[in-house]
Order: C-alpha cells, then sequence, then structure tokens
C-alpha cells in the first residue's frame, strides 16, 4: 500500500474524459507555442529584409526623380544667354547625377541617398523659381553717365 492510502488520505488521479475544452486547450497552447517562434525567428528577418528593401526602393525613386527634373528643364523658357546658362549648368548636373545613379545604384549607401535627395529637392525648388521667370543670374545695367560726367569735371578742373 502506498504511504498516502495508509494516511487515510485519497488517492486522486488527473484521469478525465478528452472532450472538446481539452482539445481547444491544447490547440491554443500549440497556437501559442507556434506564434511565439514566429515572433523570435521569422519577424526579426522580415524586418531586416524590409530594411534592405526601402533602400532599394529609396534609390529607384531617387533616380526617378533625376528623371522627372531633367525631363522639366526641357519645359523652362529663358530669355537670354545667362539665364539658358544658368539651366544648362543645372542640366549638366543633373546628368552627371543620372549617370552616376545608373551605375552604382545598387552600390549607394543610406546616407548617399538622403544627400542625393536633399540637392534633388534644392534643384526643384531652384526650377519652380525658374518657372515664375525667378533666375538667380542677373544682367546689370551700369549707369555711364554719372561716371562720365565726373571724369568731365576732373579733366575741366
Amino acid at each position: 500500500m502506498n504511504t498516502n492510502e495508509q494516511a487515510g488520505t485519497p488517492q486522486y488521479s488527473c484521469k478525465r474524459r478528452a472532450d472538446y475544452m481539452t482539445y481547444f486547450a491544447v490547440g491554443l497552447f500549440a497556437l501559442i507555442i507556434v506564434f511565439q517562434l514566429y515572433l523570435t525567428l521569422i519577424v526579426p528577418i522580415q524586418l531586416r529584409n524590409r530594411g534592405m528593401f526601402e533602400l532599394q526602393v529609396a534609390q529607384q525613386e531617387v533616380a526617378n526623380q533625376i528623371d522627372a527634373l531633367r525631363k522639366s528643364l526641357s519645359k523652362i523658357e529663358t530669355k537670354d544667354n545667362l539665364q539658358a546658362g544658368e539651366v544648362s549648368l543645372v542640366r549638366n548636373i543633373l546628368d552627371n547625377f543620372a549617370y552616376h545613379v545608373r551605375d552604382y545604384q545598387n552600390e549607394l549607401t543610406r546616407e548617399q541617398v538622403v544627400a542625393l535627395k536633399t540637392a534633388l529637392d534644392r534643384y526643384e525648388v531652384i526650377q519652380y523659381g525658374w518657372m515664375d521667370g525667378e533666375f538667380y543670374i542677373q544682367r546689370e545695367k551700369i549707369d555711364y553717365a554719372p561716371l562720365l560726367k565726373a571724369i568731365e569735371d576732373k579733366i575741366e578742373n
């Protein structure tokens, strides 16, 4: 005999009939274990891959922005050679950006993409100004009349 039976305490058994609640509890327990494994193993890998995809998307967006800026440069009307030179300078810069991004797009780091995006945003603002007729280089006109008068006065005196 058992020591429990000798002491007068009944021995209980955990035997119970399997019913739908038992199956539900076991299924829920298994689901929790699978979800925990998913969180610890799969989610970090997906987050790391998403970061790589974000960089690739940003690289492609920079390339698309360069193309859009280059295309919109052709719509800018210039009145003189100074304005045409200003537009030509930016066009050459954007062409160089485009060649570089096409050749090294997959090697661009996140910092380089941010720097390119910042520069392209500045050029976009400049282009909006050009469309409104606001160019940075202005031809200044010098009024020679006061200078000539001053020289004549010095010569006469």
